[in-house]
């Protein structure tokens, strides 16, 4: 069984930014540690010591646990940007100036103009709002829900609930203030907690192969939503992979580090951006990944 270890430690003045120490298998970034309402040091929370024993390693003594690198951060990361961008838009909503155009989606606006034959965003459709009226940018939890339903299915759940709801009020000429700004908050509120449960994870290789294969296999629903959305796609998988190969070392890497630049290479113009050849190329990746 294998067991996850606590380490503390203690600082005289909190930084701002959070310590990183170094373990057997990688780096851990710290939480902070609270005592009596004070910021008193810093907590290393869900440092495997052991491969997980499963498969050829079950019933055996523990193995020596396998680096990692990235994979934390990154879904940190991730849910730490999500609860500000909810923190601030609960914000927005209440205050002076209202709607806020810069929560939406720019490139629904700009974009270069085309016959309507040629308009993949007329051909899918204006779903839950009107012709004219851009959608919301959604595009931090697009690719980042992958993993929160891996860490807290439940919270996730919770928090696809909200973040529809949002994109439903946001997507409307003048969204209702008091909806947004309780939506918002609701969801700051489970992003932190996801983010809390990602610093808590074991991460192996086994778990970012599962994260890339997820998102790869997504590609219709991520790309149909829209250029932001693609980048995010599209910065995940490189992150992913990267942490992937440092320690797996597959053989076909290098094939699939050039699908991934394929993807990269559709975001170079956004007003050429289609969501066919994109989901396309995130399917190839996908292929690749075994």
């Amino acid at each position: 069984m294998r067991t996850v270890l606590l380490a503390v430690l203690a600082i005289s003045s909190f930084a701002t930014e959070l310590p990183t120490i170094a373990v057997t298998g990688g780096q851990i970034r710290g939480g902070a540690l609270e005592k009596g309402g004070t910021l008193s040091g810093a907590v290393f929370k869900g440092i495997p010591y052991a491969q997980a024993p499963t498969g050829d390693l079950r019933w055996r003594e523990p193995s020596a646990v396998k680096a990692w690198t990235g994979v934390r951060e990154w879904g940190t990361g991730q849910a730490v940007q999500l609860r500000v961008e909810m923190e601030r838009l609960a914000w927005r909503a209440k205050g002076k100036n209202w709607p806020e155009y810069s929560e939406l989606d720019c490139f629904a606006c700009h974009h270069s103009l085309t016959a309507p034959e040629q308009s993949w965003r007329q051909e899918r459709g204006y779903a839950g709002r009107r012709p004219g009226d851009p959608p919301w940018n959604g595009s931090r939890y697009a690719v980042f829900r992958e993993l929160a339903h891996q860490v807290d299915n439940d919270a996730a759940t919770r928090l696809d609930e909200q973040i529809a709801q949002l994109a439903k009020s946001l997507s409307q000429s003048n969204p209702d203030r008091d909806a947004v700004a309780a939506a918002s908050a609701s969801a700051s509120t489970l992003a932190n907690q996801i983010a809390a449960r990602i610093e808590a994870q074991p991460y192996d290789a086994a778990l970012t192969l599962k994260l890339l294969q997820k998102i790869s296999s997504d590609a219709d629903e991520i790309s149909n939503e829209g250029e932001r959305a693609a980048e995010q796609a599209a910065m995940a998988l490189d992150s992913l992979f990267i942490a992937y190969s440092r320690s797996e070392k597959p053989a076909n890497a290098a094939d699939v580090r050039a699908a991934i630049n394929g993807l990269f290479q559709q975001l170079e113009n956004p007003s050429n951006y289609n969501p066919v050849d994109f989901s396309r190329q995130m399917r190839k990746v996908g292929s690749l990944l075994r």
